[in-house]
């Protein structure tokens, strides 16, 4: 993640994602699984925090929400975060100039 204000790059990483409940989202043709997580931050662990993940169809997109007030509002105020799983066969390398 990169801060707001674009500094402060840095990672986290997701895990033990425990799924509540799970529905569809016919309108905007996507999955939409509640549960909880562990979340990494600095601190330590972060664990049961209430997330979301929606997952396209198509499985390209993902809208992962956590919940801010459980991390502290480390994300911000918003609680969303975009992920796009791209096909390795339509990534190419960067424009360089030669």
């Amino acid at each position: 993640m990169i801060k707001p204000d674009g500094i402060g790059r840095h990672t986290h990483t997701l895990t033990n994602f425990v799924v509540l409940n799970a529905t569809e989202n016919s309108d905007r043709d996507s999955a939409i699984f509640n549960g909880a997580s562990t979340v990494s931050l600095r601190e330590g662990p972060a664990v049961d925090i209430p997330t979301t993940i929606e997952r396209s169809n198509n499985g390209n997109l993902f809208i992962v929400t956590i919940d801010p007030e459980s991390v502290d509002y480390h994300f911000g105020n918003s609680s969303l975060m975009y992920g796009i799983s791209a096909n390795p066969e339509f990534i190419k390398p960067a424009y360089s100039i030669q």
